[in-house]
Order: structure tokens, then sequence, then C-alpha cells
């Protein structure tokens, strides 16, 4: 399969490593940066604008850019009729979000979005109360990143959809640079505790009424970009959807909720989705 990379920063470089891994050599980035100095793409090959990647007609494109440019950088693949996988978030506004997945619908093409975290939580049964807790210092991240929390953080977010179902009403606070978000499900509750600036330890960890039942292991999850690759790919060859893929729709739920937890805290109120 033509695969594309669209952003050769950190993210795009693991997938481009695991790719090649995986016995995936028709590949070809793409980054405005290949041609200046001490920039390289190797060992693919690589170019330095849209028009050359579109000119390649890739059947596959991976989108691994600043957030702020997802959109229209999917958008641009999938009225291409190509298979478009997005690194989160899926958008950075909710009518983006929206778009998206309905322009997937109308091409017929398979778009997904990088919730890698999703084939970690084996561990977790569906249907419990929990609460979720992550600690990472961002505060030597670029500046793109750092701008909307979380967004960044919204691992968590959809893991929390993925095991307790659709979120009807957030309610959320901050304070300083932490936030405290409560989801009200259908039919539970889940908590999420973000803490994007500490000088501890790194933490994501999760717990249920009886104590933790699950806490991030780096090596699984190295190989969680891999499983998820793998069945992107899958469905772009016509495999059956695993469920563990976040589709458009679901990607835009978190979007929806992120939306929330920001009126809801500057307002001080309960929003309902």
């Amino acid at each position: 399969m033509k695969i594309g990379i669209v952003g050769l920063g950190s993210i795009g470089q693991r997938h481009m490593r695991n790719l090649l891994e995986m016995g995936e050599t028709d590949l070809l980035g793409c980054d405005t940066r290949i041609g200046e100095p001490g920039f390289s793409c190797a060992p693919i090959q690589g170019v330095n604008n849209l028009g050359m990647l579109w000119a390649w007609k890739p059947e596959a494109v991976l989108i691994c850019t600043p957030p702020d440019s997802h959109a229209a950088l999917a958008r641009a693949a999938i009225q291409q009729k190509i298979h478009t996988f997005i690194e989160k978030p899926v958008a950075t506004n909710i009518a983006d979000a929206d778009a998206l997945r309905w322009e997937a619908r109308m091409n017929g093409v398979q778009v997904a979005v990088g919730y890698q975290l999703r084939w970690q939580l084996n561990g977790i049964a569906r249907g419990a109360d929990l609460a979720w807790e992550c600690a990472q210092d961002m505060r030597a991240w670029p500046s793109q990143y750092q701008k909307d929390v979380l967004s960044e953080f919204s691992h968590e977010i959809d893991a929390a959809v993925f095991k307790r179902g659709p979120v009807e009403a957030v309610a959320a606070r901050k304070l300083w640079q932490r936030w405290e978000l409560k989801l009200r499900h259908l039919d539970g509750v889940s908590e999420i505790s973000i803490q994007p600036e500490t000088d501890g330890e790194y933490i994501r960890r999760c717990y249920d009424r009886n104590g933790k039942v699950w806490e991030f292991d780096q090596a699984r999850n190295d190989q969680a970009y891999k499983d998820e690759l793998v069945a992107f790919l899958g469905a772009c060859h016509g495999g059956e959807w695993d469920d563990r893929l976040c589709t458009g729709a679901q990607a835009a739920h978190v979007v929806r909720i992120i939306a929330a937890a920001k009126t809801a805290a500057n307002d001080c109120c309960v929003v309902t989705l």
C-alpha cells in the first residue's frame, strides 16, 4: 500500500519506523522542512509540499502535524478519496470535527483517529465508574502543543468514553494549570484529573471503587502504536473494523467534551451535550 506521512516530527517519525518494521516500504514523507540543512526523513523519500504528495497518489495518509492543521489536511486527503489516519485531536473545533466525519462518509473512505491508549486497556472492564489521573511536565513542549492542554491530554477523555460510553453532561474546574473533569455518562460517572506542569513522576493511572486497576506501561504503548496501525491498514484493505480504532464520530464526541469542559470551568456550570 502507498502510504504518505504528513508531518515528520517525533510522532510522524515514530509511525515511519513502525510502518517500516511492519514491512510497509512504499512510503513517502511530506514536511515543509525537507531540504533545510540538518533535516532528514531518511530512510524514506520525502517531499516538501502537499502537491507533490497528492501527485504520488497515496492510498492512505497519516496526518502527524500540529493540531490546528489536522482538519484542513485531513479534508484535503478525504476529498481525494484517500484513507486517512489523523493524530489526536481530530480537530480543534466542533464544526471541523463534524465536517470531517461527514466528508469521509460521502467519499467512502476509512478515517481513524490516533488514540492508541485503547490498545492498553484490556484489563479494565466496561461499565464501571472510573477515576483517571495523568500528570506530565509539558512546560518544555513546543508552544503549539501547550496552548490546548485538554486536547493534548485527551487520551484519558477518549478512554473514559471508550470504557463507559457517551457523555451527556460535563462539569469542570481549572486550578492554575490543573484540570478536574467530571463526565456524566448515560448510566455512570467518570472523573479525570490532569496536571500538565509537575516536577514529580510521570503518572497515568485509572482507579475504580476498589483501587488502582490500570497503570500506563511504556513497552505496551510502543506495541499499541503498531497494533493501531495494523488495524487501520486492515480496514483500508477491506477488513473488519476493530472497535478499538477511534472513529471520526467518536473523536468528534471528544472534541465536544473538551469544548464543554472549557465552558463549564469558565462559567462555573454543568454543560449538557
